[in-house]
C-alpha cells in the first residue's frame, strides 16, 4: 500500500516538473534561446535524481527497514555526478552554470505546487 502512494507521489511531482520546465524553457527560448536546454538538463538531472532518490529511499524504509552500505554510497555518487556534470561540461562558461543551477533548483517549484495541490496526505 504505501509503495503505491510514493509511487503516486513521484509521478504527480514528475507532472509539475514537466510543466515547470515547458513554462519556464519556453519563456527563455524566447529570450534567450542558448539558456533553454541548459536550463532543461539541471532540471532532468534533478528529477532523475529525486526519482532514484525516492524509488531507493522507498526499498531501504518500507522493505529492508534499516539503511545499507549500498544507499550511502548511491547517495555519495549521486551527488558527486550533480556537481560534475555541470563543471565537466561548462567550465568555460560561467552563466551556463548557473542556468544548470537554476533548472536543478527550479525542482522545488514543482515540491511546492505538489504540497499546494495535492493535499491528500493520510
Amino acid at each position: 500500500m504505501a509503495i503505491s502512494k510514493v509511487k503516486s507521489m513521484l509521478r504527480r511531482i514528475f507532472f509539475y516538473d514537466f510543466l515547470t520546465g515547458l513554462i519556464i524553457s519556453s519563456i527563455l527560448f524566447f529570450t534567450y534561446r542558448q539558456y533553454a536546454g541548459i536550463l532543461l538538463l539541471g532540471l532532468s538531472i534533478a528529477v532523475i535524481n529525486f526519482i532514484i532518490g525516492g524509488i531507493l529511499t522507498e526499498r531501504v524504509v518500507i522493505i529492508n527497514k534499516s539503511p545499507s552500505i549500498f544507499f550511502v554510497l548511491v547517495k555519495i555518487l549521486s551527488v558527486l555526478l550533480i556537481c560534475l556534470i555541470p563543471i565537466l561540461l561548462f567550465k568555460d562558461n560561467m552563466y551556463f552554470i548557473l542556468v544548470y543551477m537554476l533548472g536543478f533548483t527550479s525542482h522545488f517549484i514543482a515540491l511546492i505546487l505538489y504540497a499546494l495541490f495535492d493535499k491528500k496526505v493520510n
